[in-house]
């Protein structure tokens, strides 16, 4: 890399992924790095300078895009710097975000199937020269110089995110609450979910990853959720989920209802079919609970 801006900050990886405890909060230069040893990991947001990473994960993204008559990612002509995994139409675009934006941004996942991802606070992404799991490598596409490292996001794509973010979050998981279930259907359901997530998205990003291993704890408890995520998302490294549910605090995490919404996000037909089941033993538990009142 033959310029760094001088207000980028990053986490050092292993493989795609984060090892240090609260790495958000923990920002590196890059000569704090040892690249011999470790990937580097770009952090978004306030903390780079404003910078937000635009992620085109294949050709949805794209199309989603020009839809959307977004001509140019960045307000000016010329290429911002942008880097890939080597998969076909997939690569990340870092832009800068006004400042009087910073407060108000999310990261959002965009479009059909979710493919167009705008990256910000508490993200990280994994830029070169770090290894890719199945590519080898991530390269630039065009390395970042002291003029287009400064590219502010586009008008268009910038009304995009901001109009995502003030919507209300759909209450599709409030809408299906899930009785109090026995070990073992807990488990039957922890597994017929998370079946769906891995038919339709084998690797997931590493936010969906962690989210989807510390329901499996809150719900089943971490022996059994470390047995299921190896079942379902297998280990890039080996011990990788001891180390993930180390500092788990089962009071923090998400529950079933988020697993609920990702497969009904790929197969809204066949969850359907468990929301009625999951009203079926509502009805049934209340009626349970009336009789021996």
């Amino acid at each position: 890399m033959t310029f760094i801006p001088s207000d980028w900050r990053f986490t050092p990886l292993r493989g795609k992924a984060p090892f240090l405890p609260d790495w958000q909060n923990q920002p590196h230069t890059l000569n704090q790095i040892d690249l011999s040893k470790h990937g580097v990991g770009l952090l978004l947001g306030p903390v780079s300078g404003g910078t937000a990473a635009i992620d085109f994960d294949g050709p949805e993204a794209w199309d989603f895009v020009r839809a959307n008559n977004i001509p140019n990612p960045v307000k000016v002509s010329g290429w911002p710097p942008i880097w890939t995994s080597g998969k076909h139409m997939r690569c990340q675009i870092a832009v800068r975000v006004p400042r009087k934006y910073w407060g108000v941004l999310k990261s959002k996942k965009l479009g059909p199937n979710k493919k167009l991802e705008l990256r910000w606070t508490g993200c990280q992404s994994a830029i070169p020269p770090s290894r890719h799991p199945e590519t080898g490598s991530y390269n630039w596409v065009f390395e970042p110089t002291i003029r287009n490292s400064a590219f502010d996001i586009s008008d268009e794509l910038l009304n995009l995110w901001l109009e995502s973010c003030e919507k209300p979050v759909p209450q599709t998981v409030s809408q299906t609450t899930f009785p109090e279930l026995p070990d073992d259907e807990k488990t039957r359901k922890v597994d017929e979910l998370l079946t769906v997530i891995a038919r339709n998205c084998p690797r997931p990003d590493y936010e969906d990853w962690l989210k989807f291993g510390f329901c499996a704890a809150k719900e089943l408890g971490k022996t059994d959720a470390i047995a299921m995520m190896r079942k379902h998302f297998g280990e890039e490294k080996t011990g990788e989920y001891d180390r993930l549910f180390s500092g788990h605090h089962p009071s923090e995490s998400p529950t079933m209802g988020t697993l609920y919404h990702h497969a009904k996000i790929y197969e809204p037909d066949a969850i359907l079919r468990s929301e009625i089941h999951a009203r079926e033993l509502n009805r049934i538990k209340r009626k349970y609970n009336n009789f021996f009142e």
